[in-house]
């Protein structure tokens, strides 16, 4: 039999820290896991720097433990005919094992969520200031040559006019 989604599963995020006790669990229709763990990475990115008008379970995580303390591994290969059949067998896997997205309750408050500290929006000052200096100067650079261009250009122009204007004059007194 065919299968819509063949490469469904559903997997955990978790960390081989033992003071470290949560796991995510979730399901994906990804085939690599490295898609998967790098679209989570992606979207505590995106918090951080403002994007995501909420924090996500995972992002509560990261931000509490770093990024790079956790790891993702397969918990079940599960082939199913649509996504509706994929998010049940992720709420059986869900309801019987321990993870923080067990009810989407988990231990920590909404409270919690909203404090996790998201950096302000750095302007474009504070990115790199090194480099909007030496763009500055690459700026005032490339103004200085389109100047002299501009220049060569006028003095070229108006030699030309005056050689056109002396041999009309010249011509005029033949």
């Amino acid at each position: 039999m065919s299968h819509i989604l063949p490469h469904a599963k559903i997997y955990k995020i978790y960390s081989d820290d033992p003071y470290i006790a949560e796991v995510y669990i979730g399901a994906s229709k990804y085939k690599y896991l490295k898609k998967i763990m790098d679209n989570h990475k992606l979207d505590y990115t995106l918090f951080q720097l403002g994007k995501l008008k909420h924090a996500t379970l995972l992002c509560v995580l990261f931000a509490t433990y770093g990024v790079d303390k956790f790891k993702i591994a397969t918990i079940k290969e599960c082939p199913c005919n649509s996504e509706k059949d994929l998010l049940q067998t992720k709420i059986d896997c869900l309801i019987s094992n321990n993870c923080i997205n067990k009810y989407m309750a988990y231990s920590r408050t909404a409270e919690d969520l909203r404090s996790v500290s998201r950096p302000p929006p750095k302007s474009k000052y504070e990115k790199d200031p090194e480099k909007i200096l030496r763009m500055r100067e690459q700026r005032k650079l490339k103004q200085i040559e389109v100047d002299n261009l501009n220049q060569d250009a006028k003095q070229w122009q108006k030699a030309k006019y005056e050689k056109a204007r002396s041999k009309s004059s010249t011509t005029a007194h033949m």
